[in-house]
């Protein structure tokens, strides 16, 4: 067995390579790109006699740059002759191990040979991504986003063991950005949810003869378009085994704008003029700053680690999360609104490791703490205009992430990823019903269990194209449908849709479609008392998403 020594070149960060060799008494060497386009230099180190099983590194080498596309296993076959006019031509059917590369270090890659992938597999996988793309199937794990950035998000968010971009490791696995060029992502989201509240009351129901009759109705949601921003920057450090990295991410939130109504009973005036609460508004948003830092502990395993600083804000007209209150000394009391509040901090931290096999395996796993928060406090007023302060507790899930990713066929790069959200434990999400005051506890949701799908394919040298699936468990249930009209985050499929286009070596553009098929759920309206026979609580949700990036590789 020969083996070849590779440099990686001082001007570019390069992560990781596959290259493949001759194990004969031909020598030669193919350099394929792992990422984005790089610039590489191989350096080629051979003598006339050969000793044992392995060229010395000497000074007689046969330097090569050019710049890689981003496929995976996308070879780029050196013909050159050194020395004695011989000349070093790689067979297509023997490959070497995949290692990391550090400046001034070399490293010797054993080959060995492996069995061409058969037309009818590449067909196979093929009919198999579009078998999941046509599946009928939000754009959210509850009230965390699955993906972040047009790159991520168009693989289902499934890169835990899969360092596509930046934004995707900040979110899933801070181990990841040490197989990242040095690179800086910037994205750009436009979310449009799309939530019908219907309600119906039977005549009778809440008391004899009231109503009169039965009232029925429904309204569609005029939320509008959700922006949410995002940026990572990673620097591998060419003289070290650690890499940096920093990411502001917009990673959550929900909304809805339900319009008052003379016929939809849970939108018509508070009593006695009505049935229920008027209008409904809520915004929750949530973004994150991750500083992050990893450790290229050896050639096949990294460990990262990142402090996360978080701000969210929330929003609530009515506010059914404080007590009523009957200030006007009307007998019917109402809640007050919940909107003249400041944005809060938060924090938490992320672990999280990244292994490479020597057989076209990829591994990840991840730990996000519980990311905890200052109360959320609002200025705001009772029923005669009075001021009323009021304070409401609410935390993000911890979430644990493991996943896989294969690159044995050609120009793919195949990847799954499974999640759980602790929202059971969590301050705000875990409990419900209402309070001895007349508060709603929380919004009653289960933990969330999660699976992502995502794949790229590598069109031409510059074009790049991704599809992902994502389910997961809804944490509604129908009997706290009530509770959650202002965030019916119910969904559970999603399809996601990219590509990419690198416009120079150095610079690429990104653009990714996401559609999150409509769910619904259905139970009756609640009262201190227990659920009220005969009126039911119907939420609908389904959601579009349009995402447009840049990244800027050095």
């Amino acid at each position: 067995m020969r083996t070849v020594f590779l440099r990686r070149n001082e001007a570019q960060t390069l992560s990781r390579i596959s290259c493949t060799t001759v194990c004969g008494s031909t020598s030669g060497i193919t350099v394929a790109g792992r990422g984005d386009r790089l610039e590489y230099t191989a350096l080629f180190a051979w003598k006339h006699s050969i000793q044992g099983d392995r060229f010395p590194e000497s000074e007689y080498f046969f330097p090569f740059t050019d710049h890689l596309p981003r496929p995976w296993l996308e070879d780029l076959s050196i013909s050159a002759s050194a020395g004695g006019g011989k000349h070093f031509t790689a067979p297509p059917n023997v490959v070497c191990t995949t290692v990391s590369w550090k400046k001034g270090r070399s490293h010797c890659i054993d080959c060995k040979e492996r069995q061409m992938i058969k037309p009818y597999v590449q067909v196979a996988a093929s009919l198999f991504l579009v078998f999941l793309a046509q599946q009928k199937t939000h754009a959210q794990f509850g009230a965390t986003l699955s993906g972040v950035g047009p790159v991520s998000r168009s693989m289902a968010g499934a890169t835990t063991a899969a360092p596509v971009d930046t934004l995707g490791a900040f979110q899933w696995n801070p181990a990841t950005i040490s197989a990242l060029p040095s690179s800086m992502d910037f994205g750009l989201e436009l979310l449009l949810p799309h939530s019908t509240l219907a309600s119906t009351v039977n005549a009778g129901s809440l008391a004899p003869g009231f109503p009169a009759a039965t009232v029925s109705g429904s309204n569609n949601s005029d939320t509008g378009v959700f922006p949410l921003p995002e940026f990572g920057v990673v620097l591998n450090s060419e003289d070290s085994d650690f890499s940096y990295g920093l990411g502001v991410l917009a990673v959550g939130g929900f909304g809805v704008n339900y319009p008052g109504s003379s016929t939809n009973p849970m939108l018509t005036p508070p009593l006695p003029n009505g049935l229920g609460v008027g209008p409904i508004y809520t915004q929750y948003q949530m973004m994150q700053v991750i500083p992050t830092v990893s450790y290229q502990a050896s050639e096949r395993l990294s460990i990262g680690f990142s402090p996360i600083i978080n701000l969210a804000g929330l929003s609530a007209d009515p506010g059914i999360l404080a007590a009523p209150d009957n200030a006007g000394g009307s007998g019917f009391p109402t809640y007050p609104p919940m909107n003249h509040g400041a944005f809060q901090w938060g924090a938490g931290f992320q672990l999280g490791a990244f292994y490479v096999t020597d057989s076209d395996w990829q591994y990840g796993a991840s730990f996000k703490s519980t990311q905890w928060f200052k109360d959320f406090e609002y200025n705001s007023r009772d029923q005669v205009g009075a001021s009323r302060q009021i304070q409401y507790k609410l935390d993000a899930p911890m979430i644990i992430s493991v996943g896989t990713a294969y690159t044995g066929f050609e120009k793919w790069l195949l990847a799954v990823d499974g999640r759980y959200l602790n929202y059971s434990d969590t301050r705000g999400f875990s409990s419900t019903g209402f309070t001895p005051t007349g508060a709603i506890s929380g919004l009653g949701w289960n933990d969330i269990y999660a699976l992502s799908l995502g794949s790229q394919y590598q069109m031409t040298d510059a074009a790049s194209m991704r599809l992902g699936y994502s389910f997961n468990t809804n944490p509604i249930d129908d009997e706290n449908a009530f509770y959650n009209v202002g965030s019916p985050l119910i969904i559970q499929h999603g399809a996601y849709m990219g590509a990419s286009y690198d416009v120079t070596a150095r610079f690429t553009v990104s653009f990714a479609y996401s559609h999150y098929f409509e769910n619904s759920i259905s139970g009756p309206i609640q009262s201190p008392g227990g659920p009220i026979p005969g009126t039911n609580v119907t939420s609908s949700a389904s959601a579009d998403s349009l995402l447009f990036g840049a990244t800027v590789t050095f």
